[in-house]
Formats: structure tokens, C-alpha cells, sequence
């Protein structure tokens, strides 16, 4: 595996819903005690909440519980409707137990205090642990790469597909039935990847 290969499967994308920046960088500091390598993208209302879960496409979310225009069981209903395979963790300032319930109850991954935040590398560490999350994670970085050489091999048949047309009184029209049949097997392919990476 090369080393870059080695990184990708490193790195841990992590969307991270906080208005508050201070706590935003208590939470990276935090995070630097993960085995893995964090990447963050951090936003604080629901619209980049939503543009992000499907731009960024992170790995697992960390939402604060209570944000001025939006809070977290709003975030967690969305993520839940948008991409329900994505662990969703809280970290929170001072919560009831009865709330702290109701997030797991409402299908939350876990929940970290902010007043205890050398517990969340630990609890995001379990959750990356668990069986399948890196094998799914491999199999997304796969199959972008599969899907990436099927495109620049797809592309250089159809330049020898127009080259084939533009010289077809000289060429065996075998040759164009195949190369319009590997085009057609590669599209194809090409939209099999596709829907399975949804």
C-alpha cells in the first residue's frame, strides 16, 4: 500500500456542528489524542449542516446539543434522514439526564460533555473500532478509484471511437462494434459504482 493509500484510510472526516469557536478548539485539541488523523469542517446552522453532510461527506458528526437557531436533535433528525449509516455523537455543555436519554433513544452514537472532552477521542475511538467501519470506508475510497480510471479509460475510447468513425472507409467495421461495445460495457460500470456509492 502506498503511503498516500495508508493516509486516506488514516484520516477520519468529522463534521462539526459548534457556534461556539473557543469550544471548537477545545474539540481539536481534544481530537489530537485520536488514533487517527481528524479532518474538520465545523459550521453553525442548518443550512450549512445540510450543504455539508453531502459536500464534505464526513465520517461521523459532532453536533453541540444547544445552538441559537438550531439544536442538536434537529441536526440529528436530518442526519438521520440524509445519511443514517454516519455516527452522530453530542457534545454538549451541562444536559438532564432525561435529555441526555433521549439522545440515544433518538439514535444518537454517544454523548461527551464539554466540562469532560478527554473522553471524546476515547468514545469516537470506539466508534471507529467497531466492525465495518474501515471496510466500508475502503470500499468508498475504491470505489472512487475504480470509478475515476473507468472515466479517463472511457474518455480515450471515445477518442478512438471518433478517430475510428472519421476513418471508416478505411477501417474493418469490426473495429467500431467493439470499441462501441467496451464504451458501452464501461458506462455501464460506470453507473453500477454509482449507485452503489449512494
Amino acid at each position: 500500500m502506498y503511503q498516500g493509500d495508508f493516509d486516506d484510510y488514516k484520516k477520519v472526516r468529522l463534521l462539526l456542528l459548534e457556534d461556539n469557536w473557543d469550544d471548537v478548539g477545545l474539540i481539536k485539541r481534544a481530537m489530537k489524542e485520536l488514533n487517527h488523523i481528524p479532518e474538520f469542517k465545523v459550521v453553525d446552522d442548518e443550512n450549512s449542516f445540510l450543504i455539508e453532510i453531502k459536500t464534505f461527506q464526513p465520517d461521523l458528526i459532532l453536533a453541540d446539543y444547544d445552538l441559537p437557531t438550531f439544536n442538536g436533535f434537529e441536526a440529528l433528525a436530518i442526519a438521520q434522514q440524509e445519511c443514517p449509516e454516519i455516527p452522530f455523537v453530542f457534545v454538549s455543555g451541562a444536559i438532564g439526564e432525561e435529555i441526555a436519554a433521549e439522545t440515544v433513544l433518538n439514535g444518537a452514537s454517544g454523548l461527551v460533555l464539554k466540562s469532560n472532552l478527554q473522553k471524546l477521542p476515547k468514545v469516537v475511538q470506539e466508534i471507529i473500532d467497531k466492525q465495518g467501519f474501515w471496510h466500508s470506508k475502503k470500499a468508498r475510497i475504491m470505489s472512487k478509484r475504480i470509478s475515476a480510471r473507468i472515466a479517463s479509460n472511457l474518455q480515450a475510447l471515445r477518442r478512438i471511437q471518433k478517430f475510428l468513425e472519421s476513418k471508416k472507409d478505411l477501417i474493418n467495421n469490426d473495429l467500431q462494434v467493439e470499441a462501441n461495445s467496451a464504451i458501452e460495457d464501461l458506462v455501464r460500470m460506470s453507473e453500477d459504482l454509482q449507485h452503489n456509492d449512494k
